[in-house]
């Protein structure tokens, strides 16, 4: 395909069947489990944080599990059973971080930024990078992706024992985007996650869904983007999105979610290029300058069709799995540091994972 030079945006689609709604408040789609302390109570407006501080009014250390930084260049070795000295003692060193492993902190000499930057997979680690050295609090973000098969897994399966749950479960992220996926709530309960995941039930079978302790949702929305050709027709195909601050950092994050059209590669009935503007036109409409953006889904399109090469001449790829020859992806303004496929769970696509530098 030859590259396109600055063509005027598409007029966004408007047959029939598509729609759109966007929420502050998100009372008809989205359910919270019960508020932590100090967090708005329902019907109140959530208020933002100064960026690079806690809800507490303090920086706090940021975790990433699995992960280590500069391993075997240790400054320090201390015992670890007290993870509160272990950050007092950091911070007083002026270290940039440490790695938890085997009851033993790793301390780092090197700055918290260089730290994060040489982040690794590490099993049974986890690096803790301080506030101090790099001048705001980092944590570590985990987001899944999911198609979950639905009329194949929930409605022939019977769900098959809550398998794609499990899996989730074992994964534990943050952040979740899920497609063919009927009844978030079903996918929760069924792994016993009711009431630790705030969530977002979309138009078109997509559903979000979010840690709620560490999570604020301040707004939602949903625009179809694109209509399935005429060859292998389901109906339309859409984004949803939400923005939620992070309570031991501040920061928002826009997080969308996608299940794109068929046939595969096609870009479905006005083409490649034509979905991908819908996509960055509906970012662009609610997503706030500051935001860290992160977009996931079943694009139904691998890394050489127009609809992905569309989207990656704005942002960053950071993750794209195997199934159908790749059609699921990751796209941040984030930092990558780790990305994990977990296999089908009971679907025909794989579970995928990416950890970000929030």
């Amino acid at each position: 395909l030859k590259p396109r030079t600055a063509p005027p945006p598409p007029t966004l689609l408007a047959p029939p069947a598509m729609g759109k709604c966007c929420s502050t408040q998100g009372a008809a789609l989205a359910a919270d489990p019960a508020a932590r302390a100090g967090r708005p109570e329902p019907g109140q407006q959530p208020v933002l944080l100064a960026e690079g501080v806690g809800a507490n009014g303090k920086a706090h250390f940021g975790a990433f599990a699995g992960q280590d930084a500069f391993s075997g260049a240790d400054a320090e070795v201390l015992d670890a059973s007290d993870l509160e000295s272990m950050k007092k003692h950091c911070t007083e060193k002026g270290y940039g971080g440490f790695c938890v492993k085997d009851g033993q902190a790793h301390f780092r000499a090197e700055s918290a930024e260089e730290c994060v930057r040489k982040l690794v997979d590490q099993e049974g680690a986890t690096f803790y990078v301080s506030p101090h050295t790099f001048g705001r609090s980092l944590t570590g973000l985990k987001v899944l992706t999911y198609n979950l098969f639905w009329w194949n897994l929930y409605g022939q399966r019977g769900g098959n024992g809550g398998s794609a749950s499990w899996l989730i479960k074992g994964a534990a992220p943050d952040l979740m985007g899920f497609q063919e996926c009927d009844d978030v709530t079903r996918v929760l309960r069924d792994g016993g996650m009711e009431s630790q995941y705030g969530w977002v039930q979309g138009p078109h079978s997509i559903a979000i869904a979010y840690l709620a302790a560490d999570w604020v949702k301040l707004a939602e929305g949903a625009v179809d983007v694109a209509v399935d050709e005429a060859a292998q027709f389901y109906g339309s195909r859409a984004v949803q999105w939400v923005r939620l601050q992070h309570w031991r950092t501040s920061r928002v994050v826009f997080f969308m979610n996608h299940h794109g059209p068929l046939r595969v590669n096609s870009g479905g009935r006005d083409g490649g290029y034509s979905t991908a503007m819908h996509i960055l036109n509906e970012m662009q409409a609610h997503k706030q300058p500051a935001d860290a953006l992160i977009l996931v889904g079943d694009f139904n399109a691998t890394p050489t069709s127009e609809t992905i090469r569309s989207l990656e001449t704005v942002y960053t790829r950071a993750f794209t799995g195997r199934s159908f020859g790749g059609v699921d992806h990751f796209f941040s303004t984030l930092q990558a540091t780790s990305t994990q496929n977990y296999g089908g769970g009971g679907s025909d696509h794989d579970a995928l994972s990416t950890t970000f530098v929030l």
